[in-house]
């Protein structure tokens, strides 16, 4: 029969194997979610004309509001209006609001159009939307189960290996 010691190292061994995993997989989601919307910007800021760049800004706003980016902060103690995800959405509002207006009153062919499109651009290009820290402020589960698998397996090997502390 197996002793205690025996049976916590072996949970300790397992604890240690699934937080690792854990927080590769929090890890990579996170990179994935931050990639997505990003490129979506990077997109608009990048599109030549302002109908993809509307496109774009839609498809921003929209994954924006899905995943709940409208409210919040993108950290978890250095709050700032950098990272203010309300004011962040926002702005982004506002430059969709300028790039409709654009559309709609400017001729595509005029000078006007190309030095609009090229305000919006700078525009867009002026701010981070924060989405990893976002992600990770306000996903704070994955955070916490982390940290708890990592607070169990030193109690475990405080208990295992107590007569050489």
């Amino acid at each position: 029969m197996r002793s205690t010691r025996s049976k916590i190292q072996e949970a300790g061994i397992v604890l240690t194997f699934v937080s690792i995993l854990f927080f590769f997989a929090c890890h990579i989601y996170g990179f994935f979610f931050h990639r997505g919307i990003e490129k979506i910007l990077e997109n608009a800021r990048t599109a030549t004309n302002i109908k993809d760049m509307s496109r774009f800004m839609d498809q921003l706003i929209t994954g924006m509001e899905k995943n709940g980016m409208t409210e919040g902060h993108a950290t978890v103690i250095f709050k700032t209006p950098h990272n203010n995800m309300k004011l962040i959405y926002g702005r982004v509002i506002k430059i969709n609001e300028d790039l409709i207006a654009v559309k709609e009153k400017i001729d595509p062919s005029d000078v006007a159009y190309q030095v609009a499109l090229n305000d919006l651009r700078d525009r867009l290009g002026y701010f981070d939307l924060c989405a990893y820290g976002w992600f990770w402020a306000n996903n704070w589960i994955p955070i916490t189960v982390i940290f708890l698998f990592f607070l169990i397996e030193i109690i475990s090997y405080m208990i295992i290996y107590k007569d050489e502390f």
